[in-house]
């Protein structure tokens, strides 16, 4: 007699069995992809950086030497650098290439707070360091400034504010709103500015308040274009276009108010491939320290480790 088979049971069983999970290789498999898309994402977003930073680089340093060229400035810059003129715009192509690279990475970190921050701390210090950024840049530009300075043992703060839509005396009362804040919260401390590019000329405008000026102890600026710049033309912001080579504004913040205790210190490199001509990166007013560094790229001033020293020793040395 044959066994009888009972399928109503097995088809219950059927419907009451779990799906199978997935298999493992599945989900590695899955986790695999997801990473390498990543990857790839990464590695897209590198080389489109790259190449805007190229292409910044070279149309900033072509424009920089016609407008040296045109100036007749070409050759005060290759006196200046020690070194001939095509090695000149090749060091500044290629160090203007890594500072166009910097400015683009450190602009994905971007930080909509702005006045000041503190960046290091510490004990009382006879020494206030304030750093500037310049146009179109956050207060990330100091990254490296202020790890290198941390060995002065002085309170490090980075002072940052928005490019666009906004007045130059607007921010300018806006530091010197900080400065008295600093002043009050530091009252042994003499303040240390320091500024590139644009921010060495807000700097310059604390100089009018009598109250900033008198805790100033030292300005230090990096590829200021103390004159104007007539790159200036293609800035994207009336803030940046105010900066023409010559112009009534840039001459208006060059009235010497400073404290004469006040130790004052403009470092650039022969050739600016954003500053131009070079005439454009010296001080009208007297007073002034001048240090020519070796050819470097306007934003490459904000990681030259040989021009960080000489920062360092100036800081050491203001009494």
């Amino acid at each position: 007699m044959l066994p009888v088979v009972d399928n109503r049971a097995k088809s219950e069983h059927a419907v009451t069995t779990r799906p199978r999970r997935p298999e493992i290789h599945c989900i590695v498999r899955d986790a695999s992809m997801s990473f390498m898309l990543l990857i790839q994402l990464v590695a897209l977003l590198g080389v489109v950086t790259l190449i805007l930073a190229g292409a910044i680089a070279l149309l900033s340093c072509m424009a920089a030497v016609l407008v040296n060229i045109c100036f007749g400035q070409l050759p005060a810059a290759v006196s200046l650098s020690g070194i001939p003129v095509v090695s000149l715009v090749l060091r500044t192509l290629f160090s203007s290439f890594l500072g166009s690279t910097y400015a683009l990475c450190t602009s994905f970190f971007h930080f909509p707070q702005q006045g000041l921050r503190l960046e290091s701390e510490s004990g009382p210090a006879r020494q206030v360091i304030v750093l500037i950024h310049g146009l179109y840049h956050n207060r990330k530009a100091w990254w490296l400034y202020s790890r290198w300075l941390r060995k002065a043992r002085s309170p490090i703060y980075t002072w940052s504010y928005f490019s666009f839509g906004r007045d130059y005396n607007m921010l300018s009362q806006a530091l010197i709103r900080d400065l008295h804040y600093l002043a009050t919260i530091h009252p042994e401390g003499r303040i240390v500015l320091i500024g590139h590019s644009l921010g060495g000329l807000l700097i310059k405008s604390a100089l009018t308040d009598p109250v900033a000026a008198e805790r100033i102890g030292l300005i230090i600026t990096l590829g200021t274009p103390h004159q104007g710049s007539v790159l200036a033309r293609l800035a994207l912001a009336r803030l940046g276009q105010n900066l023409q080579f010559g112009s009534e504004f840039v001459h208006s913040l060059a009235e010497d108010r400073a404290n004469p205790n006040t130790a004052k210190v403009s470092i650039y490199p022969p050739l600016d491939n954003m500053v131009a001509p070079i005439q454009g990166l010296r001080p009208i007013e007297s007073g002034w320290t001048e240090i020519v560094i070796p050819p470097v790229g306007h934003i490459s001033l904000l990681f030259h480790r040989p021009t960080a020293r000489r920062v360092k020793e100036l800081i050491a040395n203001c009494k």
